[in-house]
Order: C-alpha cells, then structure tokens, then sequence
C-alpha cells in the first residue's frame, strides 16, 4: 500500500471565496502499461474557516435595555461623545449576529467593505447602536466599539473607517431590528443580507484576495394585526324566494 499527506494552505479558502472546500482525491492502479483497477473517488470536504456568519434570534418579549461600553462612533464613523451610555430595544425587535473572519487568525479584512441591507425597506428599521466586538488571534475579546445605526434600514462600513487598521482579528457584530407600525400589514417577510466586498489579506500585509458578494442572510416572518374580512350578503327578490 501507499501512504501520502496532502497539506492544504490558508489562501484556498480566500482563492475560493467559500467557507467550505472539497478536495477531490482520484487514483487509479498500474501494471507497467496496463490499467489493472479503477478504484474511483475520495472526497474530502474541508469547512475550518468561516468568512461570514449570520444568525437571528427570536423576538424580544419585553423592552430592552443595552448599556454601553468602549468607543462610540456615529453614522458617519465620527467619534460619538455623547453623554448616552445606554439605548432601548422595544419588545418585538429581532436581534442579528454575525460572525466574521474565523479563520484562527490568518486573514485581515480591515479595509474589507462590509455591508448590510434589510430587503423589505417598508416594515423594519435598525434600532439603536450596532456593537462590534475583536478578538485576538488568540480568540480572546480585544476592544469593543459601537455604531449609530438607530433608524437606517442599510449600513456600509470598513473596519478601518473605526480605527481598526493591519490586524488578523475575528469580529462579531451585534445589533437590532425592530418592526415599524404593524397595524396595517398582515405578514411579511423580511430578508436580512451581511456582504463583504474588497481585498483580504493572507496575513497583516501579505497576498491579497479580492472578494466579490460573500455574504450570509437571515429571514424573519412578521405577522401584522390588519386582516381584511368579507362580508357576502345574498338578496332575495320577492319572486324568486
């Protein structure tokens, strides 16, 4: 029998563009000219690293509050120095968390463009600050800034826009969406998609990969109170009972 290693870098998952890469292994056996067996295929299916990662959680049941701590920037990526140490989430908001760059600190994405859009503009808006949290190549929790969202149904920033500059570090992003007047609507659904555009770097300043629209979404149902009922009424003419 034959043993061999085969040793997969880094930059395929930045090459591919993708959280998951499968390698396809074929071999066949020989007799000096002679084909003597097929034996097929062996894939092997590689998911270590994560570029995006988005999940929602379930409604708030009652009014939030979130108190914050560390830098606060407002929707122009200005110093915020405000006094404003907390904000509240209303009951029925959705909370979005993403997760970026998990790839055991081997990749910077700081002059990445990271994007986010809720695609039915009409029922739901951000509310409050967005909190993004770095951490070490380590996975130890750095520093912690947060981001005037509050109303916008869109954000696009960089992490260098925040003072985030040549670093390898993994992010997580956490904010909050709230339905705007439910009244009139009977249900909807709202898509929530997180993109990332730009140039990541194997390393702090090493081999540059441009990425194109790898994102992760998110979708809610909501259910409104308006429903429209008909009523049929049935006329009788008095000959024809």
């Amino acid at each position: 029998y034959v043993t061999y290693t085969l040793k997969i870098k880094p930059e395929v998952y930045a090459a591919m563009q993708s959280d998951s890469v499968t390698i396809k292994n074929r071999y066949y056996t020989y007799s000096g000219s002679e084909e003597l067996d097929k034996v097929g295929n062996r894939d092997l299916t590689l998911t270590e690293y994560k570029w995006v990662d988005k999940d929602v959680a379930k409604p708030t049941t009652s009014e939030e509050t979130i108190n914050m701590d560390g830098k606060k920037y407002n929707n122009q990526f200005n110093e915020d120095t405000s006094a404003e140490q907390s904000f509240k989430v209303p009951a029925g908001s959705y909370k979005y968390t993403v997760k970026l760059n998990k790839t055991d600190g081997k990749f910077n994405i700081t002059n990445v463009t990271l994007a986010d859009a809720l695609d039915n503009k009409d029922v739901m808006k951000y509310v409050g600050y967005m909190k993004i949290t770095a951490y070490d190549t380590q996975d130890k929790v750095g520093e912690t800034k947060w981001i005037n969202i509050d109303k916008q149904q869109n954000f696009s920033l960089r992490l260098s826009d925040i003072d985030w500059t040549k670093n390898c570090y993994s992010y997580t992003f956490e904010y909050y969406a709230t339905p705007n007047d439910l009244s009139s609507l009977t249900s909807a659904k709202v898509t929530n998609t997180f993109t990332l555009n730009g140039n990541v770097k194997r390393g702090v300043d090493g081999t540059t990969f441009t990425f194109t629209n790898v994102n992760s979404s998110s979708e809610v149902t909501l259910e409104g109170s308006y429903n429209l009922n008909v009523n049929k009424q049935v006329i009788t003419h008095p000959d024809n009972p």
